[in-house]
């Protein structure tokens, strides 16, 4: 049964009808103008089904030992899985696979290294899908995975395994105690870390360990990402597609007043905790959390971390990343203000994704691989088991409790109305994924953490990081990294 929160399908069919109609879908789909299967060499070759259907994923050999796992105890066909390298999506060499799992932030570089083909179906905006649609129930998946994360342009490219976004995981009892409420704005944030920064008295003492008036994922590879979430709402509003880089001229903002007050801010909030705060990444964070050494922190819950009982008896809340109550018009340089506080998510921090490699063999294979490892079974056993993804159906948010930790789950409600809200906002941010994504996020992490640590300030770092993307862009040509950017929002220009 649907849950109230989805629109009713108009499709129907069940994952095991794919296959019996396969043939006529790929007949559609070899004639369908605007889809570029990279070549005639394999749609043209009938399906050899002895041949093992070959899985590459991209460094997540835990998510390939689950998925091989799974598959074998389900399926008699064997399927070949590969663990690769980030450095092989430029498409120098075109993957031997016909599958490939990846990272969100991955899906631009590999479109440019032409190493995906589109999938055969759309995903909308009307919440409606083009035929064929059902073998991957897209009806069901949440708006901004599906009408987003899952395209380039105006082509699916992808399905999505589940995306996190960073959200407020906090003590619902120590705030009770304290007089406090979750912040919603970055400056009552700051307020709630100041009044954090002591250990209270009736917090337990833990032998050894660090107090944290917040626990925020600053380590190698995630600083960036918490600097441009901490940015986003001030970068935000429905027709404001700049953010990062001028959506026009290619040319970087991120040296722009917005972000080097959401930079300022990041430091202040770093002066008032220990060093050890600079090396984690979200699930260290969230450890710092279940072992009582702090009372806040930006995260997310997964099942698949072992949160002891030790602190079964923590009362949780989780609330969206604080936002603000104004944006920065970059037409006029001016700040402007909202009606209201608006929270605005960054998409793709983490995120798993599977696409059909240019090379597939077997292209209706192909489809009924995905449509199984994204079906309502294998949610529990594998998407579920990652900490790198979350809910990311409808039907999730019905029992949401299954993927938190045990000691979050009666919390777990809480989290899915902080996802439904999420995903019915009107103002989200995306994280960079463009080729050469990963090149322009290393500067910015670099940069973010000499200022965390008190190498630099936060106008001449960011100066520095403007600097370098402009000369990462022009490499790469700017012309091509403009039509990217455009993609990645969802746009044509």
């Amino acid at each position: 049964m649907r849950n109230k929160y989805q629109k009713k399908s108009k499709h129907t069919w069940s994952w095991a009808s794919f296959s019996g109609l396969w043939a006529v879908w790929l007949g559609l789909l070899l004639v369908s103008p605007g889809c570029d299967w990279g070549g005639s060499d394999s749609s043209e070759k009938p399906p050899q089904p002895n041949r093992p259907l070959r899985i590459a994923v991209v460094e997540d050999e835990v998510l390939a030992e689950r998925i091989q796992r799974e598959w074998m105890a389900q399926n008699a066909e064997p399927i070949s899985l590969q663990n690769v390298s980030r450095n092989s999506l430029d498409g120098a060499q075109r993957m031997s696979a016909d599958v490939i799992l990846f990272s969100t932030v991955d899906l631009g570089q590999l479109i440019a290294g032409q190493q995906l083909r589109p999938l055969p179906f759309a995903a909308n905006d009307d919440n409606s899908a083009a035929e064929p649609n059902s073998a991957v129930d897209l009806d069901d998946v949440l708006p901004l995975n599906r009408r987003l994360e899952m395209r380039w342009g105006e082509q699916t490219y992808a399905v999505t395994l589940g995306s996190p976004v960073l959200v407020l995981m906090y003590r619902k009892d120590w705030f009770e105690k304290l007089g406090l409420e979750p912040p919603t704005t970055w400056t009552q944030y700051q307020d709630v870390v100041q009044k954090l920064a002591n250990r209270p008295e009736f917090a337990p003492q833990q032998a050894d360990e660090a107090w944290f008036a917040v626990a925020e994922p600053w380590k190698a590879g995630w600083a960036s990402r918490m600097f441009l979430q901490r940015a986003a709402a001030y970068v935000s509003s429905p027709n404001q597609y700049s953010n990062v880089f001028d959506v026009t001229t290619m040319k970087a903002l991120i040296d722009t007043e917005p972000f080097v007050q959401a930079l300022t801010e990041m430091q202040a909030a770093a002066n008032l905790l220990p060093a050890d705060a600079k090396r984690l990444d979200p699930h260290e964070a969230a450890e710092i959390f279940w072992s009582g050494n702090t009372p806040l922190a930006l995260t997310w819950p997964s099942a698949a971390r072992t949160a002891d009982s030790l602190l079964a008896e923590m009362n949780v809340g989780f609330a969206a990343c604080p936002g603000s109550d104004q944006f920065y018009l970059f037409s006029s340089g001016q700040w402007q203000d909202r009606a209201h506080v608006v929270s605005v998510p960054l998409l793709g921090t983490s995120g798993r994704m599977a696409g059909m490699s240019a090379g597939a063999r077997d292209l209706p294979s192909v489809m009924n691989f995905l449509a199984w490892l994204t079906s309502a079974q294998q949610d529990l056993r594998i998407a579920q088991q990652s900490p790198a993804t979350t809910m990311y159906r409808f039907s999730h948010l019905v029992r949401p409790q299954a993927w938190v930790e045990t000691a979050a789950k009666p919390a777990a409600e809480q989290y899915a109305q902080v996802l439904r809200n999420n995903h019915a906002a009107t103002a989200h941010q995306v994280l960079l994924r463009i080729p050469g994504a990963n090149q322009y996020l290393a500067v910015l992490d670099q940069h973010v953490d000499a200022v965390l640590s008190g190498a630099q300030e936060p106008a001449a770092a960011l100066a520095e990081v403007a600097a370098e993307w402009d000369r990462i862009t022009d490499q790469l040509g700017r012309a091509n990294q403009k039509d990217a950017f455009a993609k990645s929002l969802g746009l044509n220009l």
